[in-house]
């Protein structure tokens, strides 16, 4: 062994022992946010109802997420069962995403062992390309979006396989690998297209002295078709009891229209053509500068597997882009491709040993400076918006009446430019109600405006924001939605309040140092409510109460507030109010 060998071994167990350092650090990381977080993206909820519903007695099924996502969490739902855990604690199903996670990283590191460099080169990548803002930014939640990404090198390895060694072994791992990303997102389809596209190439250039042969690829496509076959199955049958009237050949048909009409306005001002641009930069800035190189050392190499994966990695963006619906989280599958792509520029840099290669390591340390910003957030922001506590505040009595959507704010300025829904946990009375799994009926409140046409009874709990919180056009410079600092979001319990006129005012007899939301008589119609700690302006209770107001005592219903957002920041009653 000589002595060079010598010492790239003992620098690769170096490499491997820093690591295995940022990966125990990342884990701490990920289970620290699964017992401080307690709240959920809608996707993640979703995916929580469907689990309930298979699992549980949940009577609502999201029909548009991927039902494998649900049928994995089977243990935590087993888990949350056995200990009676509050419906809304999401703290079980972040543990199991971070376990999974933690997974993703190893294997991520394990494939990116047969990338062509050293040690220290592969390590650059990971870091940039892998462990990015993105990465941080939804690691801690239920995603769809990371895990399939190492999915998909592992069909690009085997497919990559089979075609130098056809077995049947290697075939049915990607027919089953097939079906269960497509089974998690339906997007994911494209992962089969891609691999059959490149083989397809392949055979008409008769690259690498004609591997891909007509018989190779006529049965690689059958494969693909039986991963589609046993995909359009597997939604045909769990979607069977919302879609009774269909086929099992219309179902997923019908799936995707709904999916394609889920927005009524164009999706061009919703998901804007220049998202994924204007936020290269949350991808790794030295991935996303190495990854054009990355591209021309693949398609130039010799390597066939570096090639199918440079190809599929382009397809894969262009597919991407060209779609309709757009989120900065939709491209996160690609990081373990990229990771891949960007190693031989990174050798080829770290081999120069000149002022290029120290700035590739200090473009490195910024891409984790900015990330581990986000990490530190995730754990002092997040924690903030506790969606459990605001939805247990008021007396648990009555039935429940709960706004359309309710925006929980724990990161408004998010790093993800014109992202319409990170850093805000939506919850709908839909979400409420199945998450629930129907013990409470839940009324949907269309506005405000409208709380006292609904016959809300003393006890009856209500959830009321005066507007649902989204980014959208015109999109601000620091990203923080627009009207932010109008949004209020309410939560307590429907009371009657007696009011004396004092003074040109009502004061609530005996109130206490309760908040109060006042709504207005049926009489009145649709009118803005008026929240106050006892002191109704005369004007005020003529525009709630009409005729009654002339009176000098008024009975009225009004929310005792339990619980008040404002701008994202949460205050909550004490005991004695």
């Amino acid at each position: 062994m000589s002595l060079l060998t010598t010492a790239q071994q003992y620098a690769d167990q170096k490499v491997e022992r820093w690591f295995l350092v940022a990966l125990t650090v990342i884990s701490a990381w990920l289970l620290a946010c699964a017992f401080l977080i307690e709240g959920e993206f809608g996707d993640g909820y979703a995916t929580i109802v469907n689990a309930r519903y298979f699992f549980g007695d949940s009577p609502g099924y999201y029909v548009q997420r991927g039902p494998l996502a649900a049928v994995v969490l089977w243990p935590v739902e087993l888990i949350v069962q056995a200990l009676d855990l509050n419906a809304l604690d999401v703290r079980p199903y972040h543990l199991f995403s971070a376990l999974l996670h933690i997974a993703y990283l190893y294997i991520c590191w394990t494939l990116l062992r047969r990338a062509p460099g050293s040690g220290s080169a592969r390590l650059l990548a990971f870091a940039t390309a892998i462990l990015t803002v993105v990465f941080y930014c939804y690691a801690p939640y239920l995603s769809h979006d990371l895990l399939p990404g190492m999915m998909f090198l592992v069909m690009i390895f085997i497919a990559h396989r089979w075609l130098e060694r056809p077995t049947l072994a290697d075939g049915i791992y990607l027919v089953l690998l097939g079906a269960s990303v497509t089974l998690i997102k339906q997007t994911y389809a494209i992962f089969w297209v891609t691999i059959v596209v490149f083989a397809f190439a392949s055979l008409l250039l008769k690259a690498d002295g004609g591997r891909v042969t007509v018989r190779k690829w006529l049965i690689l496509t059958s494969l693909a078709a039986c991963s589609a076959i046993i995909t359009w199955l597997g939604y045909a049958w769990f979607i069977a009891a919302q879609l009774p009237d269909e086929s099992i050949l219309m179902r997923p048909i019908r799936l995707a229209i709904g999916v394609s009409e889920m927005y009524k306005e164009s999706l061009s001002d919703i998901f804007p053509a220049t998202l994924y641009l204007r936020n290269l930069p949350n991808y790794g800035v030295a991935a996303v500068l190495m990854v054009i190189p990355g591209l021309v050392l693949a398609f130039r190499s010799s390597d066939a597997r570096m090639r199918m994966i440079a190809t599929c990695w382009v397809l894969s963006v262009t597919v991407i882009q060209i779609t309709g619906f757009r989120e900065i989280r939709y491209l996160a599958f690609l990081a373990p491709l990229t990771a891949m792509l960007v190693v031989p520029v990174a050798q080829k840099i770290l081999e120069r040993r000149n002022i290029v290669a120290v700035l590739l390591v200090g473009l490195v340390l910024f891409d984790q400076a900015r990330s581990l910003t986000v990490a530190a957030e995730q754990i002092t922001t997040a924690p903030s918006s506790n969606v459990t506590r605001f939805i247990n505040a008021p007396d648990e009595t009555g039935n429940i009446y709960a706004s359309r959507v309710l925006s929980f704010l724990f990161d408004p300025s998010s790093p993800l430019q014109g992202d319409r829904y990170h850093g805000i946990y939506h919850l709908t009375p839909i979400l409420l109600h199945t998450l629930q799994e129907g013990r409470t009926p839940v009324a949907i409140v269309q506005s405000q405006t409208e709380l006292g046409l609904l016959g809300m009874q003393p006890g009856d709990r209500v959830y009321s924001a005066n507007f649902d919180v989204v980014r959208r056009p015109p999109w601000q410079p620091n990203n923080v939605p627009v009207q932010l600092d109008d949004y209020m979001l309410v939560a307590g319990n429907v009371a009657t309040v007696e009011l004396q006129s004092s003074n040109g005012a009502f004061e609530v007899i005996d109130n206490g140092s309760r908040v109060l939301m006042f709504y207005p008589a049926p009489e009145a119609g649709e009118q803005e409510p008026f929240i106050s700690a006892g002191t109704l302006p005369a004007e005020t209770a003529r525009r709630l109460y009409g005729e009654l107001a002339e009176n000098e005592q008024l009975e009225v219903s009004a929310i005792v507030i339990k619980a008040l957002c404002q701008a994202g920041a949460c205050s909550y009653a004490t005991a004695d109010q």
